[in-house]
């Protein structure tokens, strides 16, 4: 199970005209896996892997009900007959100016492996209208091992930046691609670093540069890696901030004057919340209040009040869920943990519409190493605003139920999206709480 990054779960309106118990929602076959669920242009937006060897990628809409809308579906269409790979995956979809969207997928393999020729990987960008009609398709690759994409961005000049890696010399490195309003690449760099690095996010800045934010990982030592570069994608400055088993992936806030603060966690340290200048220099080293070196953060909720809710677990004899607020200027407002059953982890948070949250957790977690096989349960647990348990149940759709996502809608429901086996196939599924979050006997539509 990856746990690789912190989710921001924003509260969406969705119009809903109709009072049903738990619904739960097939996205297959047009979908086998779930890979995010975001709110674009006011409706959730459900991005997914199609099932098959060569997978692609598939779009959802919600937007009037609960019911997901199927709006498109792609796969490369030019790979060679022989070409063996993993499936093509994507990895992000994104808002654009004109109110449609910009997809942005890895290809694993586009071209067949033949003597003295290596297997290519590429990256496609993918432009649709709002109706999620197809306009047009960029394809970047080169004669290396390939390219892989992390995150995209759409530009001030409606352009594209995409982030990544590339390998050169059997070693990751740095990728910035700069498109135009078409997708048409402009430049492409790739920055120097230690070793296998790469950019995970990018921000554009009011000089029309960029500030870029990743890992650089030395010996299994992942350190944080910050740089900015001018719109040509010419490197200004970097900075390295050594850590064990670190990356920075999202950040907690943008400063108005450039500063930008994230949330870490370094081996045998506390949980830290770092600020860093424009320039990239450190203007700030905080352990987070009254986190231990044991806590491990995975979700989080910001307040209006500037207030920060974080969950994930702590370990004691087992790992218990943690729950823990902290209020502006660092000070520790309560800290909560929750004990289910084995090794517990909070892995979704989310905000109601009535006082309190959504937690959504995996519980008696354990790995079997003689079957290679993990073993854990799903359960979504109702908290109040000072973090106290009020009520908890199990769910359980398929086999190995992984939660990818989750929103909660303006009537109090929860929307989970989740990857599950079921009848001996992998499918992505919607799952719709009732209102308030319970979830007891959900049924198929």
């Amino acid at each position: 199970m990856k746990l690789n990054r912190l989710c921001i779960v924003i509260l969406v309106c969705i119009a809903a005209s109709r009072v049903y118990p738990a619904d739960i929602y097939s996205l297959s076959p047009a979908a086998s896996e779930g890979i995010s669920m975001d709110v674009i242009n006011k409706e959730i937006i459900i991005l997914a892997r199609p099932a098959g060897h060569i997978g692609g990628a598939s779009v959802f809409k919600l937007s009037t009900g609960f019911s997901p809308e199927h709006i498109f579906t792609w796969e490369y269409g030019q790979r060679d007959a022989g070409a063996v790979s993993d499936s093509d995956s994507p990895v992000k979809i994104i808002s654009t100016a004109d109110r449609g969207y910009a997809l942005l997928v890895e290809l694993k393999a586009y071209t067949a492996p033949r003597a003295g020729i290596k297997r290519e990987a590429g990256i496609c960008l993918i432009k649709l209208s709002s109706a999620g009609k197809q306009e047009w398709t960029q394809v970047y690759s080169d004669n290396s091992m390939g390219f892989k994409p992390f995150d995209v961005i759409q530009t001030d000049d409606k352009g594209y930046m995409v982030t990544g890696s590339t390998m050169q010399g059997n070693v990751w490195k740095s990728l910035l691609i700069r498109a135009d309003a078409n997708g048409a690449m402009i430049w492409k760099k790739s920055i120097p670093s230690a070793s296998y690095a790469s950019f995970d996010k990018a921000v554009q800045v009011p000089n029309g540069g960029f500030f870029l934010y990743g890992y650089d990982d030395v010996q299994n030592r992942a350190n944080y890696w910050l740089a900015g570069t001018n719109a040509k994608g010419e490197k200004l400055w970097q900075k390295t901030w050594p850590g064990m088993g670190d990356r920075l992936r999202t950040p907690i806030a943008w400063g108005p004057d450039g500063s930008f603060s994230g949330l870490i966690k370094s081996e045998n340290s506390i949980p830290k919340i770092l600020t860093f200048t424009e320039a990239g220099n450190l203007a700030l080293d905080n352990p987070i209040a009254g986190m231990k070196q044991s806590d491990m953060l995975h979700d989080y909720v910001s307040l209006a009040d500037g207030s920060l809710i974080f969950c994930g677990w702590t370990q004691n004899s087992t790992s218990d869920i943690l729950i823990h607020k902290t209020g502006p200027g660092n000070k520790l407002l309560w800290r909560k943990t929750i004990h289910v059953e084995g090794d517990d982890m909070g892995l979704q948070l989310v905000k109601t519409e009535d006082p309190g949250y959504l937690l959504i957790a995996t519980t008696g977690y354990s790995y079997d190493y003689s079957t290679t096989a993990y073993t854990y349960s799903n359960m979504i647990i109702k908290i109040d605003e000072n973090g106290n348990k009020l009520w908890s149940e199990p769910f359980s759709i398929g086999k190995n139920d992984s939660v990818t996502d989750a929103v909660v809608t303006a009537d109090n429901r929860c929307a989970i999206l989740i990857t599950t086996i079921r009848k001996g196939r992998q499918e992505a599924l919607l799952l719709v709480t009732e209102p308030g979050g319970r979830i007891g006997l959900p049924k198929e539509r």
